[in-house]
Order: structure tokens, then C-alpha cells, then sequence
């Protein structure tokens, strides 16, 4: 073999060592780059997991009443399960509203004992003396045979002290008074103080109140303006 091909030869070996050499430098490069990449997407994607909870964005319906012009917030299904327990409660305090405050003179005797079944003996005087027909406010002289009164309770809130004890309610309430084609409605808010008694001994009361269930304070405001309030418990 001549000197110059000899030369050629490993002319030609050399350049292909090289080139050999640049590939695989490139490819380690190649590996580099890509796992630079990934722990840089790996950062990105703990980071952003570890924002998350600071970007939770909590979203509240709220009700608007176009009739009294207030706005409450939508109760969510958790809130909407109750006790046992409440559920009984504002079904009494149901029907001692119902029977309290509205009137129709062919059903008043009915409302009237009604009303008292579930009242603490204080209360129970006092009703009697509202409805005596000597004392100027009694239904039977204020609304006599002519008018009807009738009342659509809105929300029942029972409060939870600290302690945990609930024995106040808060009931929001509008009542019509008709008198002929006559009707006028305004919006009331009454405040309840409550106690469960023993059951009554009275077959007659206990059909009506059959685990003692026993109002023992009454107020009623007016729900805009705060006049016509009465107390019931305490001094009328």
C-alpha cells in the first residue's frame, strides 16, 4: 500500500472518530436538556398544586324577597338537614303561630284553645285577658264577625347558644287582614323563648301538644319599622 493511501485511510478513520464523538456528546447533551425540562415540570406542577387551595374560589347563591326587598343566602343541602328534633319544634311553633295570630270568628274558640295548649300557665292568664271581651283589643271587638285575619310564615330560625341549648326561635311572618274586598298585609317578626315541659295529663290538650312543648315568652315587631310590637312572658 502506497504512503498516500495509507495516509487517506487514516485520514478517513479519523474524521469518522470525530464524528462519532460529536454524535454521542450530542446526545448526552440531548439527555441533559430533557431531564432539565422534566424536573422544571415537575417544580411547575408541585408548585401549582401547592396554589391550589389559594385559588379555591367559594361560591354563595343568595335569594332576594322582591316583596320585602331583603336577601338571604341559599341554604345548601347539608344545612338543610335538620334534627329530628327541629323538625318537631318548628312544627309546633308552626302550629302555635297559626292558632296565635290568625282569626275567623266561626273558628276564634278553636284558635283560642289551641293557642293555649301550648302556653306556659303565665302566658295562659295573660291570653285569657287579651281575649276578655271587656278589654277594648280582643280580637272579638277589634275584628268582630267581619274581618279574617290570616298569616303566611316566611322562615323559622332556631337559635343555638353557646352551650349548645336552643330554646329561642325567631319566626318572620305576613299577615292579611280582610275586611270585605278590603285586604291589608304588612310583615311581622316574632320572637319565641320555648321550653319542653312534661307532656300535658289533658287528653284534650295532649292531642294538640303531645310531648309538652311549652311557649314560655312571645314578642311580635313589626318587621319594618319596629312599631305595634307586643310582649307576651313579661309586661305587655
Amino acid at each position: 500500500m502506497s504512503e498516500l493511501t495509507r495516509e487517506y485511510f487514516q485520514n478517513a478513520t479519523s474524521w469518522e472518530s470525530n464524528r462519532v464523538a460529536l454524535a454521542l456528546a450530542s446526545k448526552r447533551r440531548a439527555y441533559v436538556f430533557a431531564a432539565l425540562l422534566l424536573a422544571v415540570c415537575i417544580i411547575q406542577s408541585l408548585a401549582l398544586v401547592g396554589l391550589t387551595p389559594l385559588k379555591t374560589v367559594q361560591l354563595e347563591a343568595i335569594v332576594l324577597d322582591r316583596s320585602e326587598g331583603t336577601i338571604q343566602p341559599l341554604q345548601s343541602l347539608k344545612e338543610v338537614q335538620v334534627s329530628l328534633d327541629d323538625v318537631f319544634t318548628k312544627k309546633f311553633i308552626t302550629d302555635f303561630m297559626l292558632a296565635r295570630e290568625n282569626y275567623t270568628y266561626d273558628t276564634a274558640e278553636l284558635l283560642y284553645y289551641t293557642a293555649a295548649a301550648f302556653m306556659s300557665p303565665a302566658l295562659q292568664t295573660q291570653w285569657g285577658n287579651f281575649w276578655n271581651t271587656k278589654n277594648p283589643e280582643s280580637p272579638l271587638n277589634v275584628y268582630k264577625t267581619l274581618n279574617k285575619v290570616r298569616i303566611t310564615i316566611n322562615t323559622i330560625t332556631l337559635h343555638t347558644k353557646e352551650s349548645g341549648r336552643k330554646d329561642l326561635a325567631t319566626v318572620r311572618f305576613r299577615k292579611t287582614i280582610t275586611n270585605g274586598d278590603v285586604a291589608t298585609t304588612r310583615a311581622y317578626m316574632a320572637t319565641i323563648t320555648y321550653s319542653y315541659v312534661a307532656a300535658p295529663t289533658e287528653e284534650a290538650v295532649r292531642r294538640i301538644n303531645p310531648v309538652g312543648f311549652m311557649v314560655t315568652e312571645y314578642r311580635v315587631d313589626d318587621e319594618i319599622s319596629g312599631l305595634d310590637s307586643r310582649k307576651e312572658g313579661g309586661n305587655l
